[in-house]
């Protein structure tokens, strides 16, 4: 074999590490270092982007500056609030009650049939305002980055799911025991605003409780780790009652859905929770920033799941 006696070396440019022996081990430039990378596709046009503080290990947010513009406009439109909403970029769904805020205020628009460029009638406007106004703090969370722990002594994963007249949604915890305690934390959501041909809310429950399933299935798919014990929350006995039950028993609607939630989880993996002990309620009444920074409710779920399983507030339900 032929060796090359001329070796080249080739600076290492846009890269990011959290960890300074990699930094110093690879000698890099000090007007190359960057403590901040942007995980927004096209960043420049997103009225709510994302990005990763390597110095903190925190996940934040960054709104543009637009945002001023867009609260001072006086001609506030259907296309300026869709255009608006459609900038809002959190792949993750770590802030999803907040955008669900908004998908809700474009579907009342919706509803009032209004022109694309005709102004909203002046409550939606104050609605929108109120929204972008509250949107700006978003600037001052920090959620620690790191999710998943593979030396935990025992993982365990839940699936939360809720309903409203006005959208429904479901959202995933990981909950893992390590040696100086337990750790839970929010991996992912899914979402959907309620269609405008009104379903019943029990008929809502059960389509958050499909996705939810959905959801799972595609979290465990890509993860790929040993989970001890799965869970999945429903605040709806209706909906539980007819997860619990054969298809066969219902009509179309409900039977189709409820076929599809028993192929993708298991029905003894169905518990009944509080609504106010359900962090996907969050999703479907939709949230402001203070919501989700008051307590860590929405990124680390209840508080009884730093708990050991046996003390979580598992009832037993008769099923007629």
């Amino acid at each position: 074999m032929n060796h090359c006696k001329n070796q080249f070396f080739f600076q290492l440019r846009k890269w990011l590490t959290n960890s300074s022996d990699l930094i110093e081990h690879f000698n890099i430039d000090i007007n190359v270092k960057s403590s901040i990378l942007n995980l927004s596709v096209n960043q420049n046009s997103k009225t709510m982007g994302v990005f990763w503080n390597a110095s903190s290990d925190t996940i934040e947010y960054n709104i543009s500056q637009e945002l001023g513009y867009l609260k001072e406009n006086k001609n506030i439109t259907k296309r300026s609030i869709l255009s608006a909403i459609s900038q809002l970029f959190d792949p993750m769904g770590l802030v999803s009650p907040i955008v669900m805020k908004a998908k809700f205020i474009l579907q009342l628009v919706w509803k009032e049939k209004e022109d694309w460029d005709e102004p909203v009638y002046d409550n939606l406007r104050k609605n929108w305002i109120k929204f972008l106004v509250n949107l700006q703090e978003l600037k001052n969370i920090k959620i620690p980055r790191p999710a998943l722990l593979r030396n935990a002594q025992s993982l365990e994963i839940h699936l939360f799911v809720d309903a409203s007249e006005k959208g429904y949604g479901a959202c995933v915890y990981i909950k893992k025991q390590i040696s100086s305690g337990i750790r839970c934390n929010l991996i992912c959501f899914k979402s959907k605003v309620a269609p405008i041909k009104q379903l019943s809310l029990p008929r809502l429950e059960l389509c958050a409780a499909l996705i939810g399933s959905k959801l799972l299935a595609k979290v465990k798919g890509a993860i790929k780790l040993d989970f001890q014990k799965t869970f999945c929350w429903t605040d709806s006995l209706v909906t539980y009652h007819w997860i619990q039950g054969s298809p066969n028993k219902w009509k179309t609607f409900i039977a189709n859905r409820v076929s599809k939630i028993q192929t993708l989880t298991h029905i003894n993996d169905w518990h009944h929770v509080r609504s106010k002990e359900n962090p996907a309620d969050l999703i479907s009444r939709g949230a402001i920033v203070s919501d989700l920074t008051r307590t860590n409710f929405w990124f680390h779920g209840p508080h009884w799941l730093k708990r050991n399983s046996d003390e979580y507030p598992l009832k037993k339900i008769t099923i007629p």
